[in-house]
């Protein structure tokens, strides 16, 4: 009978850390191109930040954005910065100021651009902790979300989410729930851009 009251406890905290975490975005153009159908490289340097986001939690917005672009008709391929032989030897070289992290992402996009071009890539998606704050127990966050037509390279559309979550034990509480909301969020932001 303990148990009872300790597994309602544990729910009930569960409930109150979910509803601790937001997250919103900020496009700067109304409208994008369709990328349904398409074929999409994502370069996320989020692991740059696997001590403050979370490794788990990292990992389950690559899965869940995936799996949401596909159910969208968009094939999506994902690479994590330190999936790539440039991102590897930046991310244990250098401590992440703007100027090398601009760098890292150029170099890990042209070591990359040979598997593009098999992949069939038709547009590239790269997104970036550009700032995460720590305040006791919160995070506040802001990631740049940047889609770039391969063909002309030019940048076609983009946007910032800003977000916070609270952590009352671990960097990885509740991973999931804290991952879909920001694929929510990014979801929603390219249903209203036209994107898909």
């Amino acid at each position: 009978m303990k148990s009872i009251p300790r597994r309602a406890a544990i729910f009930a905290l569960v409930g109150i850390l979910a509803g601790c975490a937001t997250n919103s975005f900020s496009t700067n153009a109304t409208h994008g191109p369709s990328i349904r159908g398409s074929k999409v490289y994502a370069y996320s340097f989020l692991d740059l930040r696997d001590g403050d986001l979370g490794p788990t939690m990292v990992a389950q917005l690559h899965l869940q954005l995936t799996q949401s672009l596909a159910s969208a008709d968009v094939s999506l391929k994902v690479i994590r910065l330190k999936d790539s032989e440039a991102g590897r030897s930046f991310a244990f070289a250098h401590s992440g100021s703007s100027i090398e992290s601009s760098f890292a992402i150029r170099r890990t996009i042209e070591s990359n651009l040979l598997e593009e071009r098999t992949h069939g890539t038709d547009y590239r998606l790269i997104i970036f902790p550009s700032s995460i704050e720590l305040s006791d127990r919160w995070k506040r966050y802001t990631i740049n979300w940047d889609l770039i037509d391969v063909k002309t390279g030019r940048r076609v559309w983009n946007s910032s989410s800003v977000g916070r979550h609270w952590t009352m034990l671990s960097i990885d509480e509740d991973p999931e729930v804290r991952a879909k909301i920001i694929v929510d969020g990014a979801i929603a932001e390219f249903k209203r851009s036209g994107l898909i």
